[in-house]
């Protein structure tokens, strides 16, 4: 995790999230908030980073997310893009996420983006193997 500088930041306490398959984390450098993914619950825990480096738990989203795969803050620190598989819910239909990072360390939903995201239906080969997506990159214009 590193911080607006690009200088690592240390954490130094553990904290739970009381969720299973952890993996994937962001830190907002704006606010010292660090976000992780839930791939079997399907949500985003968020915690608060104090100046110490002691974690605090702040909530678990309930945001209906099919299990997560990666996630990516835009530049300004403002928004969190979730990439989520739709595996699990059988809808096989994956999407993206966007949330407002709120200052508390909470998520506010914005919106859901399926448009040019083929479902595992579509993407199926002939010998019913199905390649899902994994990875999230954010581009933007200036």
């Amino acid at each position: 995790i590193e911080n607006v500088s690009g200088d690592p930041v240390t954490i130094s306490s553990e904290a739970t999230t009381e969720a299973s398959a952890s993996c994937w984390i962001q830190y907002n450098p704006t606010s010292s908030c660090v976000y992780i993914t839930n791939n079997v619950e399907g949500t985003i825990s968020s915690f608060f980073q104090d100046d110490q480096g002691e974690l605090f738990f702040v909530s678990n989203s309930s945001s209906a997310l099919n299990a997560p795969t990666d996630m990516i803050q835009s530049l300004e620190y403002k928004f969190l893009y979730a990439l989520s598989t739709g595996h699990t819910d059988g809808s096989g239909q994956p999407s993206i996420y966007v949330y407002e990072m709120t200052f508390d360390c909470g998520l506010k939903f914005v919106q859901r983006i399926e448009d040019g995201l083929e479902s595992e239906t579509e993407r199926e080969d002939t010998a019913g193997v199905v390649n899902g997506y994994v990875g999230i990159a954010l581009y933007t214009s200036h």
